[in-house]
């Protein structure tokens, strides 16, 4: 072997062999990457969340806590069915710590009208006023009166245990401002397990389409910041903060900017896996990322950006060339 390197090296010019070595350093880097990953979507079978019967026309009867330690704001524009569907799961699948529950109606047109006649015990707060996503959280917030605040958007489903799990995190160290949870496509596929941002400030889902079974998303940890379609805060924090910044309206990179702010006043923002949410991506927005609230994505992109430049260019690394499976998986 040695008699055969040193063949090679007589008979193959000084460049062309620093490209080889280069090729193959990438590809023996390449095979130990792939080695390294967790399961990935293709090779294992999803199993799709818990979904509850629903009929959107039936009355919720939610019980009546004198103290709530938790206020669940849910934030809707129409999509009265998901809506629905989202606070029968909340009623189905939380058994505690005390709760009250907050429909924020950002002045829909449809059966959402009649929430006030389909829902017992469940603030609606709406003043004909349309907000968009960020100003109708930050409205309804004012009227929260819990030590904690969940937001939820109305296109999730949330499963058994989800809230405890959350709230017995955020008691374990007073340092945590922020706690967010496992969320799931509707076919059982992780849609996110955190998310990481990188230097050039774009943000992105940690472990996307992956095996939400698989060890990696199953660690409770500090995560750069956690998705706004179940995330909660301490209620005192988030007033001291003012709730979303306004220049994220209507909507995008407002929690990824919540999440720094929370760092950024000396508190943790970390992953609960115990905590699993089922979500109807699109559902609100749509997909197409030229209407709707979507279009102001790169807007809201530039304007954390600029924000937060000094933080991310020093504490944050690289975007990696090409998605790992363990690493997030696209865009936010």
């Amino acid at each position: 072997m040695s008699a055969l390197r040193a063949l090679v090296r007589r008979v193959t010019p000084l460049r062309l062999r620093r490209a080889i070595g280069v090729t193959l350093f990438r590809q023996r880097e390449r095979l130990r990457t792939r080695a390294r990953r967790p399961t990935d979507a293709t090779s294992f079978q999803p199993t799709p969340p818990l979904v509850p019967r629903d009929d959107p026309v039936e009355r919720l009867v939610f019980r009546v806590f004198e103290h709530a330690r938790v206020s669940i704001v849910v934030p809707a524009y129409n999509e009265w069915r998901h809506t629905h569907l989202c606070l029968r799961a909340v009623l189905e699948h939380t058994a505690a710590p005390a709760f009250e529950v907050l429909l924020a109606d950002d002045a829909s047109t449809d059966r959402t009208m009649d929430a006030p006649l389909l829902l017992d015990n469940v603030v609606v707060v709406r003043d004909g006023r349309r907000r968009g996503f960020l100003g109708n959280c930050n409205q309804a917030a004012r009227f929260a009166r819990g030590e904690y605040l969940v937001l939820l958007n109305n296109d999730t489903v949330v499963q058994p245990g989800w809230l405890e799990a959350l709230v017995s995190t955020a008691d374990r160290d007073p340092r945590i401002g922020i706690v967010g949870a496992k969320i799931l496509y509707e076919d059982g596929r992780l849609q996110d397990a955190g998310g990481v941002v990188y230097r050039d400030g774009s943000a992105a889902r940690y472990g996307k389409d992956g095996d939400p079974a698989a060890p990696a998303y199953n660690q409770l940890r500090d995560v750069d910041y956690v998705s706004g379609c179940c995330l909660l805060v301490r209620r005192d924090l988030w007033r001291r903060l003012g709730g979303f910044d306004g220049r994220y309206s209507p909507g995008y990179y407002e929690d990824v900017d919540l999440a720094f702010r929370v760092r950024a006043n000396g508190f943790r923002v970390v992953y609960e896996p115990g905590a699993v949410v089922a979500h109807s991506e699109g559902a609100s927005h749509g997909h197409d990322p030229s209407s709707g609230a979507k279009r102001f994505l790169p807007r809201n992109a530039e304007i954390f950006r600029s924000t937060w430049a000094e933080e991310i260019v020093r504490d944050r690394s690289d975007r990696p060339p090409e998605p790992a499976a363990w690493d997030p998986g696209d865009e936010l």
